[in-house]
């Protein structure tokens, strides 16, 4: 026998009453709890207030504008600290210590990559996405006195282009010749993780792969101690977003790549 559109509405009517009372009942029990745990609920609201209200922890700027995971932001925030002129002006500090920080802290990476710190007087050229016949790379920093040069390669979210690093690595050689061997190229990406096309690259290409949760994050605030406080408190919030930016989606590449 045919199921006639009346039968349908007085099911649908039956079941509309049936959640109904099953969102009293629900409702009712939910708002037993809040009576019992309501007597502590103010006190521990107006101390959570107190506490944001001196310190601001959950106040971070870079969250805010969203730009936590735009890759080109990051690019030019870490090629404004490594250049001597950059707008924090603390002259060469953060450049010479992040040179000193990867010749002891990243795997490959150049032991005697400065023969001496770079002073005020010496001119350091610090450029983001650099047009050259090898392509862009995401930070160059070169000098000729003290004579070396370094590419950042930046991914966050995106993946490998053809024969990159190797191009990196060809434009450190052959452009840059006049360094010697005083070059550098780091993979920098939120876990350390390696390069997607890592089998296709050739052995003569030296390359180190450095993180933001772990490397950079903890080179942000070895700097902080000494520095103005507005700049204090920029390098601390930017250290917090930087911990943070290892995705689900990185991890499990990451575990990818670990089975054998």
């Amino acid at each position: 026998m045919p199921i006639t559109s009346k039968q349908i509405g007085d099911f649908l009517g039956r079941y509309r009453e049936f959640a109904k009372g099953i969102e009293q009942s629900h409702f009712a029990k939910i708002a037993s709890d809040f009576d019992r745990i309501k007597p502590g609920i103010k006190g521990t609201l107006d101390r959570a207030y107190e506490s944001d209200r001196k310190t601001a922890l959950n106040f971070n700027i870079f969250e805010l504008l969203g730009v936590e995971r735009v890759e080109a932001k990051h690019s030019r925030l870490l090629a404004d600290l490594l250049d001597p002129r950059g707008s924090h002006g603390q002259g060469p500090f953060f450049l010479n210590n992040f040179l000193r920080f990867c010749e002891s802290k990243v795997s490959g990476f150049p032991p005697a990559l400065l023969e001496r710190e770079v002073t005020r007087s010496d001119f350091v050229f610090v450029k983001t996405e650099l047009y050259s016949g090898y392509g862009r790379p995401d930070i160059v920093a070169v000098s000729h006195e003290p004579a070396f040069a370094l590419i950042i390669e930046n991914k966050i979210d995106a993946g490998d282009q053809d024969q990159q690093l190797e191009r990196y690595w060809r434009l450190l050689e052959r452009g840059f010749a006049f360094t010697g061997r005083r070059r550098a190229l780091l993979y920098l990406t939120p876990s350390g993780r390696l390069p997607d096309e890592r089998k296709k690259i050739p052995a003569d290409v030296r390359y180190s792969c450095i993180s933001y949760a772990t490397h950079i994050n903890e080179w942000l605030r070895s700097c902080i101690d000494g520095r103005p406080s507005r700049l204090q408190q920029i390098m601390m919030q930017y250290a917090e977003v930087v911990a943070q930016l290892v995705s689900e989606q990185e991890l499990r590449r990451e575990n990818d790549e670990q089975q054998p």
